[in-house]
């Protein structure tokens, strides 16, 4: 079974993770990753299996509008909760890992 995990830090401290099997929030974070790496708007580096990036805040709002909808039959996840610890200003390195 795959499983994919996102991993958020600013700083060097943890801010958040998302993680669930094939489908989920933390595999619609991946994809949109990925394509932001590939078309070159966000700096970072992508391969079939993980995806990193630095990511400004305001960004990573987007990667993360609409996960708490599809979360609904999968891990639980408080959407409101993610995006009101985001700082439009911060720049976060989001890694994706799909296994």
């Amino acid at each position: 079974m795959t499983t994919v995990d996102v991993y958020v830090t600013h700083g060097g401290e943890s801010q958040f993770s998302l993680h669930n099997g094939l489908f989920g929030p933390a595999t619609t974070v991946f994809h949109r990753l990925a394509d932001l790496i590939r078309r070159g708007e966000i700096r970072g580096t992508c391969d079939g299996a993980s995806a990193a990036g630095e990511v400004p805040g305001t960004v990573l709002r987007q990667l993360l509008v609409g996960v708490g909808e599809e979360a609904r039959s999968y891990q639980p996840v408080d959407e409101q909760s993610l995006l009101a610890t985001i700082i439009d200003e911060y720049v976060y390195n989001v890694e994706a890992i799909e296994f």
